[in-house]
């Protein structure tokens, strides 16, 4: 009887352990932020440089004055009914300086509100020069860029985030691999998402409205842009400057002011079955005719030459 009891002890101990969130693993990777004063750390770049790798940081609800350097592989996440805030002023004797600096692979940062004066018109929100990082479900207004993915950056996943106000909502600087998704990009005085020389990042499902040019790719080559809304631009997507080899389909441009795409060299308007919702077709086409939710003539893109052509633009909008 005795052995039967040590036994089914020694079985529930074993279950208990297995269980989310009963582990020491898990108890003791966690550290909490509060800048009232009621969590583990005041300031979060004390609770970064105090933690080990693997770590996450749980930000509670709050202002925060700080600019943080991220040196290890850590999670930032926001806790709390509102988002906490992190914001700062420029040093003026700098020209560029970063709210966030990502130096580290494999770090997250989610849930934050990164705030930048307008008075500071070089900060930029977060600053990537790493690989495999998550940034997702953030608020950022920066005067210069929301997020800029540095060069040799390959990997990282920005998602979910409302970006406004910047020169450059999303800036890709010769980085490679990285998904960039179901973003609201807003009211960027040159681009919402700016692609200099990167190559085979996949850019789908993002809300691109009322900015210069809702994507501009200078260089870039094996892009693939999909299931994004260009609404309200000056100009939807322009493509230049040894851009080839790019894949541009089941968009819909609607109601951008001057033209909804230009292709100054070579590049694919849509995936050999469906392409993109133009919504000047019917205008430019009249006697274009309806086939299986494709119109029966090409779309002709603007740029130096006719060859672009969207060979199956869409009857409707795209939808998922």
């Amino acid at each position: 009887m005795k052995n039967k009891l040590v036994f089914v002890i020694i079985i529930l101990f074993t279950v208990v352990n297995l269980l989310p969130g009963c582990t020491e693993k898990e108890t003791i990777n966690r550290v909490y932020v509060d800048v009232g004063g009621n969590g583990d750390y005041e300031n979060i770049q004390d609770a970064i440089d105090n933690v080990s790798e693997g770590y996450t940081i749980i930000v509670k609800d709050g202002v925060y004055f700080e600019k943080l350097r991220i040196d290890k592989s850590i999670n930032l996440v926001a806790e709390g009914k509102d988002r906490p805030i992190i914001t700062s002023k420029m040093n003026p004797d700098s020209i560029f300086e970063n709210i966030i600096s990502i130096n580290a692979n494999k770090c997250s940062i989610k849930g934050m509100n990164i705030s930048c004066s307008i008075q500071d018109g070089n900060l930029i929100g977060i600053n990537i020069e790493s690989s495999g990082n998550i940034i997702q479900n953030n608020i950022i207004s920066c005067p210069y860029k929301g997020i800029f993915i540095d060069e040799l950056s390959k990997n990282n996943k920005i998602s979910q985030n409302n970006i406004f106000n910047s020169i450059y909502g999303i800036e890709i600087d010769r980085s490679e691999d990285s998904e960039i998704f179901e973003n609201y990009i807003k009211s960027c005085e040159v681009d919402g998402i700016y692609v200099y020389g990167g190559e085979k990042n996949l850019i789908y499902n993002n809300n691109l409205s009322e900015n210069k040019y809702g994507i501009q790719i200078k260089g870039g080559k094996r892009n693939e842009i999909s299931q994004n809304y260009f609404v309200k631009n000056e100009f939807g997507i322009f493509l230049c400057c040894t851009s080839r080899n790019n894949v541009v389909f089941n968009n819909n441009f609607i109601e951008n002011y001057n033209w909804s795409a230009r292709d100054d060299i070579r590049n694919q308007w849509d995936n050999g079955k469906t392409g993109n919702y133009w919504d000047d077709y019917k205008q430019l086409y009249p006697d274009a005719v309806q086939i299986d939710g494709i119109w029966s003539i090409p779309y002709t893109i603007t740029g130096l030459t006719e060859d672009n052509k969207d060979y199956f633009p869409l009857v409707n909008p795209y939808s998922h």
